[in-house]
């Protein structure tokens, strides 16, 4: 006899405004190893789209992702090598999206509606309402 095991509820990423790059990279690569779901509902800007490009993301038709170039906090500078590792990371609808909109650059980028939701499975109702506060401490 075989039983199902249920999948972990989907991590629901909600107004999150990004933070530091290295952070939310070592999530998302925690994230992309389980499989895990993640959904975005509401805002994730900056680092926190990194969370795209885990395998299992889904967004809900209120997300708004909003990308720029990552910078460096100390001069304010975009870093070349983390914005080639952003886009690289990026599943390729969304790396060809940016890339007609003029790049990462310091300017932001908003991606919502029917545009976002073409490029990524739109979330359930029942997945998109779960709360999920994310830590984003190194551990």
């Amino acid at each position: 006899m075989f039983y199902a095991i249920p999948a972990p509820p989907a991590i629901v990423i909600q107004d999150d405004l990004g933070g530091v790059l290295a952070d939310y990279a070592i999530q998302a690569g925690r994230w992309k190893a389980a499989r895990q779901a993640v959904a975005i509902n509401g805002t994730c800007a900056s680092a926190c789209t990194l969370y795209l490009a885990t395998p299992n993301a889904c967004v809900s038709t209120s997300a708004i992702v909003k990308l720029h170039a990552p910078f460096d906090n100390r001069n304010g500078h975009a870093v070349a090598w983390a914005r080639d590792m952003m886009m690289q990371a990026y599943p390729a609808p969304l790396r060809r999206w940016i890339r007609q909109h003029g790049g990462l650059t310091a300017d932001i980028l908003t991606l919502e509606g029917r545009e976002l939701t073409a490029m990524f499975p739109t979330c359930t109702t029942a997945t998109a309402a779960l709360p999920a506060p994310v830590s984003h401490e190194r551990s």
